[in-house]
C-alpha cells in the first residue's frame, strides 16, 4: 500500500516538474520571437526566474503588483483580483480560464504566482510628488457678497499636495470657498510610513471595516453598485484622507498590518485613536442639535458653527482570513464634549457610545455569502449579502434590518447616501452576458426607513428599479443605456431617469464620449454632454467637454463629475439651467513629470430667485 502511494506521489511530482519545464520553454520561446533586444530578453527572463523562486501570493497581492508580471496588463490584473476577491477558493486553471488569459499569460502566471496568502507590502512604494490647485471666481452677482454678509472675498482656492518617497508619505490640503475669509478655512494633512506589511498614519484618515454598519468612512455606494459591481467582501482598510469635508473622517493616529501565518491563513489587525472638532448647530441652551455638513463658513452665523463640537474616538479590529472563510471583530468608543439633542438621528444619543460588530464571509466555488451584525447601546443593525455565479451570469441579493434607534455616525450602509441608514429592506439583482456583444443587468430594491429622510419628517417606504444594457458595436465603440425608476410615499411623484452613453475610442484620433440624461419627477430635467481627448503629439494631450443642462428639482438633479489631476471637481446643477464648458491640457514635461491645466466655466441665465442655497440675485451672467 505504501509503495503504491510513493509511486503516485512520484508520478505527480514528475508531471508537475514537466509542466513547469514546458511553461518555461513557452515563455522563453515567446520572448525570443517577440523581442529584438537581447538585453531586454535576458532581463525579462531573469525577473521571471526570480519570481519563480519566490512566487507572488495572489490573495494578498495588489493589482499593481500583479500587473508587473510580463505580458499581464492592468486590465487582466484587475480581472484576476476581482475573481479572487469574489471566489478565493477558485483553482488556478479555472482562474486562468475565467480571466481570459492567453497561453503565454497563463504560463507566466503559473510560473510566477500562486493562489496563496503572503506578506502584504511586497511591492516597493512608487516615488511621486503630486500637486493640484483649483481656483474659481463667480461671474454672477451673489447676494452674500453684494449685501456684505459674506465675510470674505469672491475668490475660491483648493490646494492638494501628495508625495511618497521610499515607503514614506506626506499630504496636505486646504480649501477656501467663495465668501470665506481664510485660505486654510478647511484643511487636512497626513504623514504615513510603511514597513513591509505594517503601516502607520498620523493626521487625517478614514476607516472601512466589515460591511460598514459601524465603521465606514467612504462615500456611500449606490444600490446598483453594491449589488452588482462591488466585490461584496469584508472590508478592512485604513487610508490617509485629504478631504476638507471633515464630518466623518478621523484625525489622530492609526496602525495597521497583517501577517501570513501560513499559505492558507492571514491575520490582520488595526488600532486607532482620534481627537477632532466638528462643525455643528447649537440651540440657545448650548446643546448641539445637528452636525453642520455644508463645509461653508462665509457669514457670521456659519462661522459660529465651526469647530464647536469636540469628539474623541478609540478602537480597533482583528480579522482572520482563509481561502474560503473570513471573520472580523471590531470595536470602538466615541465621546462628545457637549450635550447632544436626542432628536438628532445622525448623532449618538447622549455624550458617549460604544460600538462593536462581527462580520463573516464564506466563499464556495460559485457562491459568496457574507454578513455583519453591529450593536450599540442595546440597539442592533444587520445585513446579509449573497452572490451566486454561473457561466456568464451573476445573481445577487441583500437583506438588511436596523432597530428603531440604532445610531452610527461613522457607519454607512451601502443602500442610501446618508450618514445613518435605519432602513429595513431587500434588494435583488441579476447580470447576464448574452453573447460577446450584449450585457444586460437588472436591479430591484424595496426599502422602509425607520426615521425621517432628507426631504420629510416621517418614515418612508419606497421601491427602486434599475435596468442597464451595454453593447459593443465594434472594437472601438461601446453603447450603454440605463433606466431608473423610484417611487416613495413621501408625497412626491415617481421619478424616472434615463441615461444613454456612447464611447468611441479609435486607435488613432483620441477618445470621445457622448452622454444624454433625461429625468422626470415634479419637473423635467435633462443633460447633454460631449467629452473629447486627443494626443496632438508625443507628450501633449488636449481635451475638453461641453454640456447643456436643465434641472428644476432635487430629484431631477443631473451631476457632472469631472476627473482632473487624480481628483474631482464636481459641478452640481441643482435647480438650474445653463451651459458648462471645460478645456484640459496635459503635458509630459520630462519622464515622470506631468503638467495638467484646466479651465472651466458655467453660464446660467438671469433669474431673480433660484433658491436660498444658491443665494443669487437678478442680472447675473
Amino acid at each position: 500500500m505504501k509503495a503504491g502511494l510513493y509511486i503516485l506521489m512520484l508520478c505527480f511530482l514528475c508531471i508537475t516538474a514537466q509542466s513547469q519545464e514546458n511553461d518555461r520553454q513557452k515563455i522563453e520561446q515567446y520572448f525570443l520571437e517577440n523581442e529584438t533586444e537581447i538585453s531586454e530578453i535576458e532581463s525579462t527572463l531573469e525577473l521571471i526566474d526570480a519570481l519563480a523562486n519566490k512566487k507572488i501570493p495572489l490573495l494578498t497581492a495588489e493589482v499593481a503588483e500583479i500587473a508587473q508580471l510580463p505580458t499581464i496588463n492592468l486590465v487582466k490584473a484587475r480581472e484576476i483580483k476581482k475573481l479572487l476577491r469574489n471566489r478565493p477558493s477558485i483553482g488556478t486553471d479555472e482562474l486562468i480560464r475565467e480571466a481570459g488569459l492567453s497561453d503565454i499569460q497563463a504560463a507566466i502566471l503559473r510560473t510566477c504566482a500562486e493562489i496563496a496568502f503572503g506578506t502584504k507590502g511586497r511591492t516597493e512604494a512608487k516615488n511621486y510628488v503630486k500637486f493640484r490647485a483649483i481656483a474659481d471666481r463667480p461671474l454672477q452677482k451673489t447676494r452674500g457678497l453684494e449685501n456684505g454678509k459674506y465675510q470674505g472675498d469672491n475668490f475660491g482656492l483648493n490646494n492638494k499636495l501628495r508625495m511618497s518617497i521610499g515607503g514614506y508619505g506626506l499630504g496636505f490640503a486646504s480649501d477656501k470657498d467663495v465668501g470665506e475669509t481664510s485660505y486654510v478655512d478647511n484643511f487636512a494633512g497626513y504623514a504615513t510610513a510603511n514597513f513591509g506589511s505594517h503601516g502607520v498614519i498620523i493626521g487625517n484618515f478614514k476607516i472601512n471595516s466589515g460591511f460598514g454598519l459601524a465603521l465606514g468612512n467612504s462615500f456611500c455606494t449606490s444600490k446598483y453598485s453594491a449589488l452588482l459591481t462591488s466585490d461584496a467582501e469584508i472590508d478592512n482598510k485604513i487610508s490617509p484622507d485629504l478631504s476638507a469635508y471633515n464630518a466623518k473622517t478621523f484625525r489622530g493616529a492609526a496602525v495597521s498590518g497583517g501577517v501570513a501565518l501560513s499559505k492558507g491563513l492571514y491575520l490582520s489587525y488595526m488600532a486607532f485613536g482620534s481627537s477632532a472638532e466638528r462643525a455643528a448647530t447649537m440651540n440657545d441652551s448650548g446643546k448641539v442639535t445637528s452636525l453642520y455638513t455644508s463645509n461653508l463658513f462665509r457669514t457670521e452665523s456659519e462661522i459660529a458653527k465651526k469647530n464647536v463640537l469636540g469628539e474623541t474616538a478609540l478602537g480597533g479590529l482583528l480579522q482572520a482570513t482563509t481561502r474560503n472563510f473570513s471573520a472580523m471583530y471590531s470595536a470602538f468608543s466615541m465621546r462628545y464634549d457637549r450635550d447632544v439633542m436626542s432628536e438628532s438621528a445622525y448623532m449618538i444619543r447622549g455624550k458617549s457610545a460604544v460600538f462593536q460588530s462581527v462580520a463573516m464571509q464564506y466563499w464556495a466555488d460559485s457562491l459568496c455569502i457574507g454578513g455583519e451584525i453591529a450593536e450599540s447601546g442595546g440597539e442592533f443593525a444587520g445585513q446579509v449579502l449573497a452572490k451566486y455565479y454561473v457561466p456568464k451570469s451573476v445573481f445577487s441579493a441583500n437583506f438588511r434590518y436596523f432597530s428603531d434607534d440604532y445610531r452610527a455616525p461613522f457607519g454607512t450602509n451601502i443602500f442610501e447616501n446618508t450618514y445613518l441608514n435605519n432602513e429595513v429592506g431587500a434588494g435583488f439583482a441579476v447580470a447576464r452576458q448574452m453573447d460577446s456583444l450584449w450585457t444586460l443587468e437588472f436591479m430591484a430594491d424595496y426599502f422602509e426607513t425607520l426615521r425621517s429622510t432628507y426631504s420629510v419628517d416621517f418614515p418612508v417606504k419606497g421601491l427602486d428599479l434599475e435596468a442597464r444594457a451595454f453593447i459593443t458595436l465594434n472594437e472601438s465603440t461601446e453603447l450603454g443605456a440605463r433606466l431608473e425608476y423610484e417611487n416613495k410615499n413621501d408625497g412626491s411623484s415617481g421619478v424616472y431617469k434615463l441615461r444613454i452613453d456612447c464611447d468611441f475610442n479609435p486607435k488613432e484620433g483620441g477618445s470621445h464620449h457622448l452622454r444624454c440624461d433625461v429625468s422626470r419627477s415634479a419637473e423635467t430635467g435633462g443633460l447633454l454632454l460631449y467629452e473629447q481627448q486627443r494626443k496632438l503629439f508625443k507628450g501633449l494631450t488636449v481635451g475638453g467637454s461641453v454640456a447643456v443642462f436643465s434641472t428644476d428639482s432635487y430629484d431631477s438633479a443631473c451631476y457632472l463629475l469631472n476627473t482632473f489631476a487624480n481628483s474631482s471637481a464636481q459641478i452640481k446643477p441643482l435647480y438650474m439651467k445653463g451651459v458648462f464648458g471645460r478645456f484640459d491640457l496635459e503635458w509630459n514635461l520630462y519622464k515622470d513629470v506631468d503638467l495638467q491645466l484646466q479651465y472651466m466655466i458655467v453660464h446660467k441665465p438671469n433669474e431673480e430667485t433660484l433658491g436660498s442655497g444658491l443665494e443669487t440675485i437678478s442680472d447675473n451672467t
